[in-house]
């Protein structure tokens, strides 16, 4: 029983630290061109290449126990808020979230993490012409990062405090939980492979 005990107390300790040891360093936000590939799989392209809107989180990681050298799993969880009420049917913006899933993070600074929008999606929920300003775009953005469900850092660059999870606040917008792609699912997938922390495949 005193061992149960001790390893239930062991667990709680280490859930428990794990709270200050994850920072957020930023998040960002830009369009971005589709990249151009070479491959022999040649088709001639028409007019300009659609634009994605990119959101990066750049975060660290510095876990109080030395002998913890990897995380094995964790989410990095994203609330974007577009201000695109001129385009929406109601008159209300919309707040879209998505999830991804990593895998095997090391002890540092400078992680990244990454999602997008695809240029249809954009041309749809802006009504057929996506704004040339970012700020036009995206009103906002949210960020968690969760270890097995819990969350253990959380930013904004919209205010202060987790309004996503405010009810009253977000209220007065359409959610779609559907549209904010991962690198993988992206034509980013394999590009500057390494310079966004891995996938869970």
């Amino acid at each position: 029983m005193v061992s149960v005990a001790a390893f239930v107390l062991q667990v709680q300790a280490q859930s428990g630290s794990t709270q200050s040891e994850f920072a957020i360093q930023g998040i960002s936000t830009q369009l971005v061109n589709s990249p151009n590939i070479n491959s022999d799989y040649q088709r001639r392209a028409s007019g300009r290449p659609g634009q994605w809107l990119e959101i990066e989180v750049t975060f660290a990681w510095n876990p109080r126990d030395r002998a913890q050298t990897v995380l094995e799993a964790y989410d990095v969880r994203y609330f974007v808020l577009l201000r695109n009420s001129s385009a929406s049917p109601d008159k209300k913006d919309t707040l879209l979230a998505g999830t991804a899933s990593h895998v095997l993070l090391f002890p540092g600074r400078d992680k990244k993490s990454v999602m997008f929008v695809s240029p249809q999606q954009l041309l749809k929920l802006f009504g057929g012409r996506i704004p040339s300003s970012m700020q036009q775009v995206v009103a906002g953005v949210g960020i968690e990062i969760a270890v097995s469900g819990q969350v253990v850092a959380e930013h904004t660059n919209r205010g202060q405090g987790a309004w996503w999870r405010d009810a009253a606040a977000t209220a007065g917008f359409n959610r779609d939980d559907g549209i904010l792609l991962d690198k993988s699912r992206t034509p980013f997938a394999h590009l500057v492979y390494d310079y966004h922390e891995p996938l869970k495949q």
